[in-house]
């Protein structure tokens, strides 16, 4: 029982350590292609913010609030980056009662921040707000567009406009990379980060992985859970 117990405190205090919103080192470009160093909130977020909390040295009481009219981009040393960009979104909902018979994006231009998961000569970002999760591709010296998916009704059943795969397929078109693999592909971020991955590596092409911490935290509390399990059966 001892045991137990122990166990338990160190998950708890594990997690309690995880989930504290700390000020890490960071920075952010102005409008004037200006880098500032500083420490940034890491706030972890799970939708991708239009603001962000700066400090420019860590003995500041408090920090400023910078928005995203006032920063082309911002980031956190070794764990995130975001990009400001003026976006074609689609904002229609995959629940069934809300899709319609069009097969086309409702699109509409908005000033957002993507976070950045693969950057390279071909990067890949990710928008997300609630269940809204859409993906966009950057190619060198080009402007992020989005990679299409849509469903739609077809009578009462549910179809998928899957553009987002001839679109990736034209894109890290390669030896390694075989048309038959993106017949399946899936529209999430898994699966289009492993592809992104796989390029990179099977052409041995310099790329940088931005992986959040909240994908670490994760990964640590299943592999602590597993482990509390398999200690207290043994």
């Amino acid at each position: 029982m001892k045991k137990i117990y122990l166990i338990l405190s160190i998950l708890l205090f594990t997690t309690e350590a995880f989930t504290q919103i700390n000020f890490e080192k960071g920075y952010y470009i102005n409008n004037d292609g200006k880098k500032i160093e500083g420490f940034i909130k890491n706030q972890d977020w799970k939708n991708n913010p239009s603001k962000f909390i700066f400090k420019t040295n860590s003995n500041q009481l408090e920090g400023k609030n910078i928005l995203i009219e006032d920063a082309a981009e911002f980031g956190i040393y070794n764990v995130s980056k975001y990009v400001r960009e003026n976006v074609d979104i689609d904002r229609t909902s995959s629940k069934y009662e809300d899709l319609t018979t069009s097969l086309e994006p409702n699109y509409k231009v908005e000033t957002l921040y993507l976070r950045v998961l693969i950057e390279g000569e071909k990067s890949l970002a990710i928008y997300e707000d609630g269940s809204l999760n859409r993906f966009f591709i950057k190619h060198l010296n080009s402007k992020y567009e989005p990679l299409v998916y849509k469903k739609y009704l077809v009578g009462e059943n549910v179809a998928e406009n899957t553009k987002f795969r001839q679109q990736l397929w034209v894109a890290l078109r390669s030896l390694c990379i075989q048309e038959t693999e993106l017949v399946k592909l899936q529209y999430n971020r898994t699966s289009l980060k492993s592809l992104f991955i796989k390029y990179y590596n099977c052409n041995d092409k310099a790329f940088t992985h931005y992986n959040p911490k909240r994908d670490v935290l994760n990964v640590s509390l299943r592999l602590g859970l597993n482990s509390s399990s398999l200690s207290m059966k043994n």
